[in-house]
């Protein structure tokens, strides 16, 4: 009996390793960053061939890229340096950082003491973006 105590006492722990190798959980294209971790993205990662829906929420870093019209929500204390493709839509907001590259038009949406800047194709440097902006 006692050693399946001490078996049930390690369980728990063990689990929650196992977890914390990949933060990033996603139910089809939807994919939200575990809280205060740092997740690292790709399309394939989120969402595969639909476009990615990706939540960075609560001192998170969230890292990475994603295709056309895919939709990023970065906020609560996170920072999001991230490469979008044509038609995405990145929202920052609740004293986040966001760092966002569009590879074609994009719109990015800076709120509630947010730090935003944004590269769009034909720049050769980030430019700060504190109300938001957008590549066409």
């Amino acid at each position: 009996m006692r050693g399946s105590i001490s078996l049930l006492l390690l369980l728990p722990p063990l689990l929650l390793a196992g977890c914390s190798n990949n933060p990033l959980s996603c139910v089809g294209p939807s994919c939200i960053c575990v809280s205060e971790n740092t997740c690292d993205f790709t399309q394939d990662s989120c969402g595969g061939p639909a476009s990615c829906d990706l939540f960075c929420n609560s001192s998170n870093v969230c890292n990475g890229s994603c295709g056309a019209l895919c939709s990023i929500a970065c906020t609560n204390n996170s920072t999001c340096t991230v490469t979008v493709g044509a038609g995405a839509a990145v929202t920052c907001q609740n004293s986040s950082v966001c760092h966002v590259t569009c590879t074609g038009g994009c719109s990015v949406s800076c709120q509630s003491s947010s730090t935003c800047d944004l590269t769009c194709p034909s720049d050769t440097s980030p430019t700060s973006i504190p109300n938001g902006g957008q590549c066409t």
